[in-house]
């Protein structure tokens, strides 16, 4: 029992640093993207605008 007990004194901090260090990567990614990667896309207003206000139906056959 206090093996067990010892053992996860050893293990939780090791653990909450691997998942905060975790966290901090995938918001990183989401600020930066990958190697400051991000790509933009340009587009037409009018396509966009056409694209939105379209019924779903019309928006699955446009793809």
């Amino acid at each position: 029992m206090a093996l067990a007990f010892l053992c996860g004194m050893f293990i939780a901090p090791f653990l909450i640093i691997l998942a905060c260090s975790a966290l901090g990567m995938l918001l990183m990614s989401n600020i930066a993207g990958r190697d400051d990667d991000r790509l933009t896309i340009t587009t037409s207003d009018s396509a966009v605008t056409a694209l939105i206000t379209a019924p779903i139906s019309t928006q699955a056959k446009m793809r």
